[in-house]
């Protein structure tokens, strides 16, 4: 179900689950649905103050702002930008340590960022993080590999000659580690 109101989000859906169900939970006096209830308006409310902080980050960065994986095991982080394949419409571009993996079009910037909460990245982070990426070996062979699935997927590349392409991409990284 899409939000209303994204900047919002997550507050109304505490909203709706307490009027929902948590009173009605407590005036059966279900102890055990209404502390289910409880924390599930609590994990809401800490996803809008993640929010909150994400519109503020923008707000103070503009269109180039990262946010990073909330649990940072997975090391991805979002570049929030207008998409150039859409005209008006807004976009997050995903990455992580081997470069571009994924993106997401939206319709408006507070669409985008709601959708990259909700996509685990929301911790503010460092626009310097892309640049510094950017110039590592893994993020080299990511870019390569991207490049030939790329060939591939326009039809530029049979899946033979990609897979050969992979070989001696895996070879040529791992013989300069």
């Amino acid at each position: 179900m899409k939000p209303t109101a994204f900047r919002t989000a997550y507050a109304e859906r505490a909203d709706a689950f307490q009027e929902g169900f948590a009173s009605k939970a407590a005036a059966k006096a279900d102890v055990d649905f209404v502390e289910y209830c409880d924390e599930i308006i609590t994990r809401l409310r800490e996803k809008q103050a993640c929010l909150d902080q994400m519109f503020k980050h923008f707000e103070e960065v503009g269109f180039g702002a990262i946010f990073g994986n909330e649990s940072n095991t997975h090391k991805q982080w979002v570049l929030i930008l207008p998409d150039a394949s859409h005209p008006g419409k807004f976009r997050y571009q995903m990455f992580g340590i081997h470069g571009w993996n994924s993106h997401f079009t939206c319709n408006t910037p507070e669409e985008v960022i709601f959708e990259a909460c909700e996509a685990g990245c929301c911790i503010p982070a460092e626009t310097s993080i892309l640049d510094t990426l950017a110039t590592t070996k893994d993020w080299q062979w990511g870019m390569e590999r991207l490049d030939v699935i790329t060939r591939m997927n326009n039809g530029q590349l049979s899946h033979e000659a990609a897979h050969e392409r992979f070989m001696s991409l895996e070879a040529k990284y791992r013989a300069a580690a």
